[in-house]
């Protein structure tokens, strides 16, 4: 039964995926695999307690995984974020504590139970078909035939092109390695017809890296085979070699390539190795010993990011991931981490030498061992790879016990249990079977635990969201749903905050509103303030994004309460402080004072948003706005001038600029005044934006927008004419309990909202 659930894990892992969840592909995937291991420890314990001893494989990497699971708990301990580092950061799950606790156990398992060469075989092949069949559906998508609806041109199953792409290369090396050494036609046939969708989607992928990981294992797996062998099995070798310049010959050639690739896959924003590596370092300089814990490189980001991001397209974007698993591992478990998985990485190094020594399967085996760990200094790790790395290591775990059968067994009987150490004494001990097996049944209860803790409030959340534009009161359901069932995710309570406030718009726009929907605008705008308090300020004040959310809350009701105002500078200077180099930020922060009329104030904060990105058009607009409030028309028609240069031509934004520069130009003449002369730091930010000539390309520019002017929370709160303080807002949550009440159900038309 364990040998049945392995092969069906290795088959799903790569095409596994429920759209039930916000997060549909790394989730479901890391999740499916702690339910099954969950249920293989079960059978492994009533199997205990039947043969009355437990056998573990005592494999050479046995030691190393144990410290290294070890390293992972203890960053755990100490992570800045031990929810994310617990389960998963949300939206990207892997690497975790539970995800590195169910490979490791995925391992032992593996080693221990598959132990002979059809087995080796099966499995392999499982996740072969798994593959193939993941290429398939991504193939058959890049066409427009959609299997799965809702999808589009880009879909695959694994959720990342990336990955995908690295497992279309070791299922080409597999089944070329089924073609040459296979006899029966049958295997051979489904080997050469599950090349067609991995090639092609490397070949439609066009992915440098992963044509370099799918030549070094063709190479490796010639040079394993010999030229006798190839020869032998040349008749394949011909047909594979056929359908390779056929598919690549429809793809490069002009004139069916137009027919045929009609779509490009986008290119995936990716960390460089160079902000990778300052950030790793950056991280292990201030968190030395055992860094600042699994899945928490989304809180180092901006916190160490360089200025000279802002310079690249994805300025605007935070990245959670480095562009390698081997940088994610000196920033997150520190020194404790480099030194285990340095000995861990020898050990493995050394296993896949002395497998790459044995017969065919073995080489094989080595040869995918080696591309999947080369894959970890290539890219991040994601749930197939990390998948197929427990795999690998976990069959040479498996090959190398086939000789030698070594184990670390512990038995039992009805007078008396010898166990059998590392050391090979045996012992007498009382242990009943029943405690023998326990380990297994608590490992297996605490797999059901962390499924039973995680994946509801996924469910919720993401049902939440299909019924925003539908059914509002359904969807603020939802949501109440996931936080009770999950309160340590900050993400719940900022999609919790926004929901509260948006329906307390839509309903305060209503005309005629009784005294009862006031009560009920003021319990939501008072639940949207504890929500964002409790994200930003308790579950984790370390991510810029829940104070930017709260900013956002106390900016939209600053005209209805007393001192919003003062607690959305606050909100957003502590963001700036955790993600000091982001421009944007500073805009926003000058909006805010924007609005309450400190032109000063708001023009330096926007020359700062200036000086962290110099090409920035948003920031130059709104120093412009905030000059000509200062009445330094001279100033803001500078500015106006470098603004109109990073806009297109002939667009909206391009034509508004310009229109304020005519308007400035009068104002200027009637006062009788001459252009100043520009000082040198406004000459140094004009070299940094040169003039624009016809068809230069231009960076990317959000629309054009006065921060201080943004549309702001217009409905009565208390009554007509009054306002209220934040802290009386917040305390009217006691009251409302969270929840909406009986009068907003009944006027439930009223709540709906596109």
């Amino acid at each position: 039964m364990i040998k049945v659930i392995l092969y069906l894990l290795a088959f799903l892992i790569p095409v596994f995926f429920l759209p039930i969840t916000l997060e549909p592909f790394e989730f479901n995937k890391i999740y499916l695999a702690t339910g099954l291991t969950g249920i293989m420890l079960i059978i492994w314990g009533i199997k205990v307690i039947a043969e009355k001893k437990l056998e573990i494989a005592k494999t050479s990497l046995l030691t190393p995984g144990v410290l290294l699971m070890i390293s992972v708990i203890v960053s755990t301990v100490f992570s800045i974020d031990k929810t994310s580092s617990i389960f998963g950061a949300s939206g990207r799950w892997f690497p975790s504590l539970n995800a590195n606790i169910t490979l490791g156990i995925l391992y032992i398992i593996i080693s221990t139970f598959i132990k002979e060469k059809h087995e080796i075989k099966n499995i392999l092949m499982s996740f072969l078909a798994g593959t193939s069949l993941s290429s398939l559906i991504a193939s058959l998508s890049f066409f427009g035939v959609l299997l799965i609806p809702g999808t589009d041109s880009n879909f695959n199953p694994t959720g990342s092109l990336i990955t995908l792409g690295i497992l279309s290369a070791l299922a080409i090396v597999f089944s070329l390695y089924v073609q040459t050494t296979q006899e029966n036609r049958a295997i051979k046939a489904m080997a050469v017809l599950s090349f067609i969708p991995n090639f092609f989607y490397i070949v439609a992928y066009d992915n440098l890296k992963v044509w370099a990981l799918l030549g070094l294992g063709i190479v490796l797996l010639g040079a394993s085979f010999g030229t006798t062998k190839i020869k032998e099995n040349r008749l394949n070798g011909l047909l594979v070699g056929i359908i390779a310049t056929v598919i690549l010959g429809i793809t490069t050639i002009p004139a069916t390539r137009s027919v045929i690739m009609r779509h490009s896959y986008p290119k995936e924003a990716q960390l460089s190795f160079k902000e990778s590596w300052n950030i790793a370092i950056s991280t292990m300089r201030d968190f030395p010993i055992a860094g600042t814990g699994p899945s928490t490189f989304y809180l180092n980001y901006p916190r160490y990011r360089s200025i000279s991001m802002n310079q690249n397209e994805n300025w605007n974007l935070r990245f959670d991931k480095p562009q390698s698993e081997v940088l994610l591992v000196i920033s997150s478990l520190g020194i404790l981490g480099i030194v285990v998985g340095t000995y861990f990485g020898i050990k493995v190094t050394k296993t896949i030498m002395h497998t790459y020594t044995k017969d065919d399967l073995e080489r094989v085996v080595a040869i995918m061992s080696a591309l999947m760990g080369i894959t970890l200094f290539l890219t991040h790790a994601t749930v197939p790879l990390g998948f197929g790395l427990t795999l690998m290591i976990g069959i040479m775990g498996s090959i190398e016990l086939s000789k030698e059968q070594k184990f670390l067994s512990f038995k039992a009987s009805n007078e008396k249990e010898t166990i059998t150490t590392l050391s090979g004494k045996n012992e007498t001990e009382g242990f009943l079977t029943g405690v023998i097996a326990l380990p297994l049944f608590a490992l297996a209860t605490l797999a059901f635990i962390t499924i039973y803790k995680v994946y509801p409030s996924e469910y919720y959340m993401q049902q939440a969201v299909e019924a925003l534009t539908t059914d509002a009161s359904k969807s603020y359901e939802f949501q109440t749903k996931a936080i009770k069932h999950n309160p340590h995710r900050s993400n719940y309570y900022n999609t919790f905050a926004q929901t509260n406030l948006a329906i307390a718009i839509n309903l305060a726009g209503q005309e005629n509103l009784s005294e009862s929907d006031t009560q009920t605008v003021q319990n939501l705008v008072a639940t949207a303030i504890s929500a964002t308090k409790a994200s930003a300020e308790s579950i984790n004040p370390l991510n810029p994004i829940n104070w930017e959310i709260q900013a956002s809350i106390y900016r939209a009701i600053r005209d209805e309460t007393q001192d919003a105002d003062q607690w959305a500078i606050r909100a957003m200077e502590s963001a700036i402080k955790l993600d000091p180099t982001n421009p944007r930020l500073r805009l926003e922060l000058g909006g805010i004072y924007y609005a309450k009329g400190d032109f000063a104030t708001a023009a330096s904060l926007f020359r700062q948003a200036i000086n962290l990105k110099a090409d920035y058009a948003n920031a130059y607009y709104n120093f412009a706005q905030a000059a000509k409030n200062l009445e330094d028309f001279a100033t803001a028609k500078r500015a106006l001038e470098l603004t109109l240069s990073l806009v297109q031509t002939n667009s909206e934004d391009a034509e508004k600029v310009q229109q304020e520069m005519a308007d400035l130009d009068k104002k200027l003449a009637d006062l009788g005044s001459t252009q100043q002369k520009p000082t040198v730091e406004e000459l140094a930010n004009q070299a940094e934006v040169a003039e624009k000539s016809e068809g230069e390309i231009l960076p990317d520019q959000e629309p054009l927008i006065v921060e201080g002017e943004r549309e702001n929370f217009v409905s009565p709160l208390q009554g007509e004419g009054t306002t209220q303080s934040q802290s009386e807002l917040e305390n009217q949550v006691e009251e409302s309990n969270g929840i909406v009440n009986e009068d907003m159900r009944n006027n439930q038309q009223n709540m709906q909202r596109e």
